[in-house]
């Protein structure tokens, strides 16, 4: 069977291609502060999707992560990445977002707040191939737990669409978050949304998948 990249590596390269700066001498990067919002877009676009392809995760793992396995393996696979996921969420991780800062700050160190993250990492380069590869990892990360708390996802995300004052939206676009208008959609929207691509993507790529997650 022909190995595939995987849906994420695909639009993982595309999002980091978007937002890096290619400097007129040098090599081109993205900045920290830039790249929380990406990764927990795709931290929470793999719980959103996981969730919906639960019930076929071998078929979901290799269309969306790229995996290959016996019959099964990636079944378990997401059982034990889902409840590593699960140890991790503390009762201050209450979206996706709180999930990539929190893991995030472990890799490097960070003891302080998402405000002190800003002034003391916000403008430090990082490379887009790291970018590319954490975009991975979160998408990993999510999509183990939307297979096996799906319940988890669906309160993480209606956390997120909770109404924010103007303040601390504001204060939130400005550190590079969340986009500059504040709207809603509703679970239904975002998982279509997101799988219209995804199956996109798999009747070209992987049509073998794709008979079984279109069902």
């Amino acid at each position: 069977m022909e190995r595939i990249s995987g849906y994420v590596r695909i639009l993982a390269r595309v999002r980091v291609k978007q937002g890096t700066t290619k400097p007129f001498l040098g090599k081109p990067f993205l900045r920290y502060g830039h790249c929380l919002g990406l990764w927990g877009y795709f931290s929470e676009l793999g719980g959103i999707l996981g969730a919906k392809y639960s019930a076929n995760s071998d078929a979901f793992g290799s269309a969306f992560l790229g995996m290959n396995g016996d019959t099964g393996a990636i079944a378990r696979y997401f059982t034990d990445a889902g409840a590593d996921v699960m140890t991790r969420c503390s009762n201050d991780i209450l979206t996706f977002a709180d999930y990539v800062r929190s893991e995030f700050f472990g890799r490097i160190g960070h003891a302080g707040d998402v405000v002190s993250f800003f002034d003391q990492y916000g403008m430090n380069k990082i490379d887009p191939e790291t970018v590319e590869e954490l975009a991975w990892q979160y998408a990993d990360q999510g999509a183990a737990l939307g297979v096996t708390q799906p319940g988890v996802v669906r309160r993480m995300f209606d956390r997120k669409q909770s109404t924010a004052t103007v303040e601390k939206w504001q204060g939130a676009h400005a550190a590079g978050l969340v986009p500059p208008e504040q709207y809603k959609m509703t679970y239904a929207e975002v998982e279509g949304s997101e799988a219209e691509p995804f199956l996109a993507y798999c009747r070209q790529f992987c049509p073998h998948l794709y008979s079984i997650l279109n069902r």
